[in-house]
């Protein structure tokens, strides 16, 4: 492996933050900016790309990597979204006008990146978010929030983890939330109540608990393979209906979270799920339509008004993107859904920018899975083709299988099988409207 020859520079942001950047001696004029994803800046590290592998990949490529560190951890989309304006800016002022930045970044740093096409289309030239929950945190986790009312309603509603206004440590919480739905797939009623509120989040069937840290999936279940889906469901539903909330409840000043005027029955319906949810409690001798009366029936939670702006603006994207975007989905992500990326798409159609959307998608498991560097390299590829040519590229799984084969090819790597797939989302249970909050 050949020597990298990198010239690093650094500097102070207004926040108190940090930022910095990488050059290849032979910088082609082009920034990739990362924002890193939720719990990404507590090493005290300006993260400059997602790992190792493809910060040298991207420098290899003649590309400049960048970030920034706020001085503040956990949700710091409002702070992030300042600080890596002002890092363009100085990257500006020390490498010249002219030079081209790409924004993306993964899972939460996806959602920053989006934020950026919206805030300062000016600053940016194009976006890459990947696995990011580019529908917004309210849809996020307000399918969380209905996972555990299922849960708490249906099968421990005398051990209910708490719900919304969050007292405990969000860790001692997901433990708690973990303890409840094992508990409850103890037996068949558990495991089709367990089964029915990964529906109503929408958690894939084919996924994989490696929130912590890289794990080895097991194979695609069989269609006929009901065990093995609802089980790779009931590993990952902790982290969805039992996401860090406390952080977020106190940044926004109270619960942001609501499920008056939910129809569960609807909500079912739309998920793509149901089949494999009724089969479950036809295993277990419970009837579906009963379970569903008494959620129907359940006092319901309402969120404050205050603390729901909050969260709109940090951030529920509003879809007015002014430069493109290739949003890049996980078929078996669970924190996104892929259906957040139905709900993008339908909100920037919604301001006329459709035109600046690419959406593409691989088909893998678990929270941003299957993306090696090389696929990665292949989505800023695609982002800067458009740049150049005015016109989209080709994001299409085949196109873009080859571009990742061919960057591996002339770098050296391995690539496992391709992994981009043509996939149409399902529609997302929540989607958010300023008009829908409430009933």
């Amino acid at each position: 492996m050949t020597m990298l020859s990198v010239r690093r520079l650094e500097g102070s942001l207004p926040s108190g933050g940090t930022w910095a950047v990488e050059l290849p001696h032979d910088f082609a004029g082009t920034v990739c900016l990362y924002s890193a994803g939720y719990g990404g800046a507590a090493t005290g590290e300006v993260a400059l790309a997602g790992g190792a592998d493809s910060r040298r990949l991207l420098l290899e490529r003649k590309l400049a990597v960048a970030g920034s560190r706020t001085v503040t951890e956990g949700w710091i989309v409002r702070d992030a979204l300042i600080d890596q304006a002002h890092t363009v800016e100085a990257l500006r002022d020390r490498l010249g006008g002219d030079v081209r930045v790409v924004a993306w970044g993964h899972s939460m740093g996806g959602l920053i990146t989006a934020g950026l096409a919206e805030r300062v289309p000016d600053l940016i030239d194009a976006a890459l978010p990947l696995c990011a929950s580019v529908a917004g945190a309210i849809p996020m986790l307000n399918q969380g929030l209905d996972a555990a009312f299922a849960l708490a309603m249906l099968s421990a509603p005398d051990q209910a983890v708490e719900l919304v206004d969050v007292t405990i440590p969000d860790m001692d919480r997901l433990a708690l939330g973990r303890e409840q739905i094992q508990r409850a797939r103890r037996s068949p009623e558990g495991v089709a109540r367990v089964a029915l509120a990964a529906a109503l989040a929408q958690i894939p069937t084919w996924t994989v608990d490696n929130m912590f840290g890289s794990v080895e999936p097991g194979p695609e279940p069989g269609a006929g393979d009901l065990s093995t889906m609802l089980e790779n469901q009931a590993a990952v539903l902790p982290y969805v209906a039992f996401s860090p909330r406390r952080d977020l409840e106190r940044r926004a000043g109270g619960n942001f979270s609501w499920n008056a005027g939910i129809d569960y029955s609807e909500q079912l319906h739309v998920s793509g799920l149901k089949t494999g949810v009724e089969a479950a409690y036809e295993r277990a001798g419970l009837e579906l339509a009963d379970d569903l009366e008494l959620l129907a029936n359940a006092p319901r939670i309402v969120a404050v008004d205050e603390a729901v702006a909050y969260m709109e603006r940090n951030l529920t994207p509003t879809g007015d993107i002014g430069v493109p975007i290739l949003s890049i989905a996980t078929t078996g992500d669970f924190a996104p859904t892929l259906s957040q990326s139905a709900a993008y798409a339908d909100v920037v159609a919604d301001t006329g920018r459709a035109d600046l959307l690419q959406q593409a998608y691989v088909h893998a498991p678990g929270h941003c899975g299957g993306l090696t560097a090389a696929d990665i390299a292949a989505g800023i590829d695609a982002v800067l083709a458009r740049v150049s040519s005015g016109a989209p590229a080709d994001v299409a799984a085949e196109a873009m299988n080859a571009r990742s084969a061919a960057i591996a090819e002339e770098h050296g790597l391995d690539l496992p099988a391709p992994v981009f797939a043509d996939v149409r989302p399902r529609p997302h249970v929540r989607p958010h409207r300023r008009w829908d909050r409430r009933a």
